[in-house]
């Protein structure tokens, strides 16, 4: 199994902002869950990317588990992060 690219944006967008915030969300949570949290930050002249783990969750067991245990979903979810770093520096 693997992740869909799913990137959420909030802030300025990528072509406005000189800055660039990357929000994960954790286990359950979302990357709408996430992106609110810039309320409380002062990322005004940010672009806010947040990747969207499939289902909610980055790995299906527990972040102590054996990594081996959680593949191939981990694996993907550093794929997805590394593409949200690349959407970013684009």
């Amino acid at each position: 199994m693997s992740h869909t690219l799913d990137i959420k944006t909030g802030g300025k967008s990528l072509n406005e902002a000189e800055k660039v915030l990357i929000m994960i969300h954790g286990r359950g949570g979302s990357a709408e869950d996430i992106l609110s949290l810039a309320q409380h930050l002062n990322v005004e002249d940010y672009a806010l990317l947040a990747p969207q783990a499939t289902n909610g969750s980055w790995y299906p067991l527990s972040f102590i588990a054996p990594v081996e245990q959680n593949e191939p979903w981990l694996s993907s979810a550093i794929e997805t992060v590394g593409k949200t770093v690349k959407t970013a520096l684009d």
